[in-house]
C-alpha cells in the first residue's frame, strides 16, 4: 500500500493547515486510517492478502475541524485525473511500485 504525500501535503500546506507539524501528523493519521480499513478488510477477504495479486485503491476521505480523517468511500480502480495533474508521472511512478517495487515519489504506508 502507498501512499503520494508529496502532493497531499502541498494541498495541505497552501489551502487548509499552513503548518508543517499540522500536515505531518495528518498525514500519519491519514496513512494510518488507510492501513487500518484494509487491514479490517482483509481480515473479512482473506484473499485480499495475496502476495502474487496488484490492485489500486481511492479512498474519499473528509478531515474534520481537528484534522481528524474519517474514510467516505474506497473505490476500486479509482480515477487518477488528479493524481496526473499534480504529480506528471504517476502512472509510471505507480506501475514501477506495483511491478518492480521500486519507490518513486511514492512512500510506504506504515505509519
Amino acid at each position: 500500500f502507498f501512499f503520494n504525500d508529496t502532493a497531499t501535503t502541498e494541498i495541505y500546506t497552501r489551502s487548509i493547515v499552513g503548518s508543517v507539524r499540522c500536515v505531518q501528523e495528518t498525514d500519519s493519521r491519514i496513512c494510518k486510517t488507510i492501513k487500518e480499513t484494509i487491514l479490517a478488510a482483509q481480515k473479512i477477504y482473506p484473499e485480499m492478502a495475496n502476495g502474487r495479486s496488484r490492485s489500486v485503491y481511492g479512498v474519499d476521505m473528509m478531515i474534520t475541524e481537528d484534522f481528524i480523517p474519517k474514510v467516505l468511500e474506497f473505490t476500486y480502480s479509482p480515477d487518477c485525473k488528479r493524481a496526473c495533474i499534480s504529480n506528471p508521472t504517476f502512472y509510471n511512478d505507480l506501475f514501477e511500485c506495483l511491478f518492480f517495487w521500486k519507490l518513486n515519489n511514492l512512500s510506504p504506508l506504515q505509519q
